[in-house]
């Protein structure tokens, strides 16, 4: 089965709530040149973050070195989000806050507002 096959596979199986299975598969797929390696490893995370028990820790890994690792602004700016939401859950305030600062900063937020300034513009014409 070629890697596409197997990543809408693994995609499939995470929407559906097979998380675990969806996580081996992701797992998988980081030694492949074929996928961003930042956007596998925030898939890992999120399939750990919502298995049950859930894998608080690990999530978290996955999703610290995905931000540092993605070519992708959304799955950076998804990256820190979820590092936040984790840390927060935690009542790890100050790290939450520094991560929900990163995911605000990223560029991802500064295309999507610059996107919304152009569309607002364009519908004034």
């Amino acid at each position: 089965m070629p890697d596409y096959s197997l990543f809408e596979h693994a995609m499939k199986l995470e929407s559906k709530g097979n998380y675990l299975e969806a996580f081996n598969i992701f797992e998988f797929l980081l030694d492949s040149s074929e996928h961003d390696k930042g956007d596998l490893l925030f898939h890992c995370g999120w399939c750990l973050e919502n298995s049950v028990p859930v894998k608080f820790l690990r999530a978290l890994a996955y999703y610290k070195k995905a931000a540092q690792t993605t070519t992708i602004p959304l799955c950076r700016m998804n990256s820190f989000f979820r590092c936040g939401w984790l840390l927060m859950q935690s009542k790890q305030y100050q790290y939450a806050d520094e991560s929900f600062r990163k995911a605000i900063c990223s560029d991802a937020l500064r295309q999507f507002v610059f996107v919304q300034r152009l569309i607002a513009c364009w519908c004034t014409l």
